[in-house]
């Protein structure tokens, strides 16, 4: 049908159009949502946009190019990878946007990578 497929974790309601499939197979299971450093999209801290999840940044982490900033979230912990120009400190609240076909989705049990 044409219902829509949301992951759904604590403060994300994420759609996965592009996942749909994969998803449906997976019919009960629990799944895990993966994504990589780089593909986390940094906005500010106005969440109110559908598919982004609120973060608090604890460390900022200058890597020449770039920076790592390891976040606190809802979700849990998580790691973003942005340019050094990136003005964010710690102690900042961020939103991250998470594209969905950037998304690797595991199964719980036996971390099968579900989208391969």
């Amino acid at each position: 049908g044409k219902g829509e497929v949301v992951f759904q974790a604590d403060g994300l309601d994420l759609p996965l159009p592009a996942c749909k499939e994969q998803l449906e197979a997976a019919g009960d299971k629990t799944v895990l949502l993966g994504i990589r450093p780089p593909d986390l999209e940094l906005g500010s801290q106005d969440n109110t946009q559908r598919g982004r999840l609120a973060a608090k940044v604890e460390v900022r982490e200058p890597m020449g190019a770039e920076i790592y900033l390891h976040l606190d979230s809802p979700a849990g912990n998580l790691v973003a990878r942005v340019d050094s120009q990136c003005q964010v400190r710690a102690g900042d609240s961020v939103s991250l946007g998470i594209p969905d076909d950037h998304v690797h989705l595991f199964d719980a049990d036996t971390q099968r990578n579900l989208l391969a």
